[in-house]
């Protein structure tokens, strides 16, 4: 039987093996015959009971103390019920998992699966559960819910509405462990089903922070993951949904760093003047009551300063840069006050920033914490406490520096953009004798009357066939294909080499002798050439060229 990944986000997917849809959970009774069916050569104990790591081991099974490449479909992690409890060792087995193999090879966790920790481990890659956990955990008098494990001697009401526990008593279920059994189940199935349909949503990633709160040792893994430049690399560029930040550890997400190493690396500045605003809750902050207030006090005098927000989580957000995601996306639960953690991550930004694009004056019109933050970072700002105070101050850099005009300041945002998603330089190629058109943020950028590019929902740009051969020369987001024309999605067989910035949701370019074009990369440049098959590329558009 054939993998065939149908959506990728992070390390989780979904697919098709065989007949099974995955993530698949494989009943206690059944697996045997899917093991047979994969050709899966079954020792005499079978997973996933105490398999020792040994030269014996059959080809397709893995153990959690013992992982080299396997070239395969599918592989068993025979003796993964050792995990359990285990946050770094669980982390640290799917991770090595996930680099040894190819993207594209099934992987199935025997007698770990419990309804407390499924999702985290579909959200770390894996795609084949059983029930085992859940068929010892009855014998043992266990029942089982996302919450963790209770004793069903000491429960008097069943708390599920499953259709075990609507037509049974706590006592039935404490006489008949096969019923205990078959409730574990059902919490199991549809705690699977629950991250199936947020991973559909692109929410997978903000259920398991609340999730692993259940648990120490699934937290241990989700902060693992979060600082794992591997797994950071198969973080989408682009989503469209919500990003919800409500603790201190989103601080760590990949989103999160990810923005903040763009910013700092990837930022050209427009101004001599930096000036510092608050945020707000309203996205992007221009559309805010607040921004509109400063708007409305400096009008033309704020395109004098590169204007730079300071916020929680993502630190500092350049104005140009407040469509892209995560800035325009993410929500946080506003107290009006900053922890620790948060002001010294902002601080730090804040410093590197000043620093690193050497401004002549850094204005600021803040309060509140922000100014703390402002202090931590141990650089010299002027403050401002009222508009008026700040509007006399940038009518006077007039006689130095005249402020760019409308068409320009627009032209700006998608300079910055570009950048920021194809690296420093790349956004004056594409803003070469050429003109903005449409209402803020909805932008589109024509050329000879031919659209270049445009700003969508996730705030980042999409290519036009035009605007992606104004990008000619980037190497770190073209793919060279084979010696063929596509006729549809480029499939990763078809890959020769690819970029090492790609990751996945960029706008790519690919090329050979014969054909140029432009799409939508579905996972990172390192999968793209180890996957054995799968749609790699989605193409947008494509030219044939001349085969004189």
């Amino acid at each position: 039987m054939r993998f065939e990944i149908k959506r990728i986000d992070g390390s989780a997917r979904t697919g098709k093996f065989g007949e099974f849809e995955t993530p698949a959970i494989i009943h206690h009774e059944e697996i045997r015959g899917f093991l047979e069916r994969a050709d899966v050569e079954i020792p005499k104990i079978l997973p996933p009971f105490s398999v020792p790591p040994s030269e014996e081991l059959p080809e397709k099974l893995l153990h959690p103390r013992k992982i080299e490449f396997v070239d395969s479909q599918l592989v068993v992690m025979c003796a993964s019920g050792y995990l359990d409890g285990k946050g770094r060792e669980l982390f640290e087995t799917m991770e090595k998992v996930k680099r040894e193999l190819r993207p594209n090879t099934a992987i199935y966790l025997p007698a770990l699966a419990t309804p407390e920790n499924i999702s985290i481990l579909f959200f770390l890659g894996a795609d084949f559960f059983d029930d085992l956990r859940c068929l010892s955990s009855a014998m043992n008098g266990e029942y089982l819910t996302r919450e963790g494990s209770f004793k069903i001697s000491e429960i008097e009401n069943l708390p599920c509405s499953c259709p075990v526990c609507s037509s049974h008593s706590a006592e039935e279920l404490r006489d008949d462990w096969k019923l205990l059994h078959a409730h574990n189940f059902n919490a199991l199935w549809t705690e699977l089903e629950t991250a199936k349909m947020l991973f559909r949503k692109g929410m997978l990633r903000e259920y398991i922070s609340k999730q692993c709160r259940n648990s120490p040792w699934l937290t241990v893994a989700l902060r693992l993951y979060d600082e794992s430049e591997f797994y950071k690399r198969r973080v989408p560029v682009r989503r469209a949904s919500k990003f919800y930040a409500n603790s201190s550890d989103e601080l760590r997400r990949a989103e999160i760093r990810r923005f903040a190493e763009r910013v700092l690396e990837r930022w050209t500045p427009k101004s001599k003047i930096l000036l510092l605003l608050p945020c707000s809750a309203r996205k992007p902050y221009s559309l805010s009551q607040t921004h509109q207030r400063i708007s409305k006090a400096l009008g033309p005098l704020r395109r004098c300063a590169d204007e730079l927000i300071i916020t929680s989580p993502l630190g500092i957000v350049p104005r140009f840069l407040e469509t892209v995601y995560p800035a325009m996306h993410y929500d946080i639960p506003v107290t009006g006050r900053w922890d620790e953690e948060e002001k010294k991550w902002a601080s730090e930004l804040l410093r590197e920033f000043s620093e690193r694009y050497g401004y002549e004056r850094i204005l600021a019109y803040l309060s509140g914490d922000y100014l703390e933050v402002c202090r931590l970072a141990e650089i010299e700002i002027e403050y401002f406490s009222s508009l008026e105070e700040l509007r006399e101050e940038l009518e006077k850099e007039i006689e130095l520096q005249r402020p760019p005009s409308m068409k320009r300041y627009l032209m700006n945002h998608i300079i910055s953009i570009a950048d920021y998603q194809f690296g420093r330089g790349w956004g004056e190629r594409i803003a070469e004798n050429a003109e903005i058109r449409g209402k803020y943020p909805r932008l589109e950028v024509i050329s000879e009357g031919r659209a270049l590019c445009s700003i969508q929902e996730d705030g980042l740009l999409t290519l036009t066939l035009r605007g992606a051969e104004r990008l000619k020369g980037n190497e770190g987001y073209t793919v060279l294909i084979d010696d063929f024309i596509p006729s549809g999605s480029i499939l990763s067989p078809g890959i020769i080499e690819a970029g090492e910035e790609i990751l996945p949701g960029d706008d790519v370019l690919f090329e050979n002798s014969r054909v140029f074009g432009v799409g939508r990369a579905l996972m990172c440049s390192e999968d793209m050439m180890k996957c054995s098959y799968g749609v790699a590329i989605a193409v947008r558009g494509k030219v044939v060229r001349d085969e004189d």
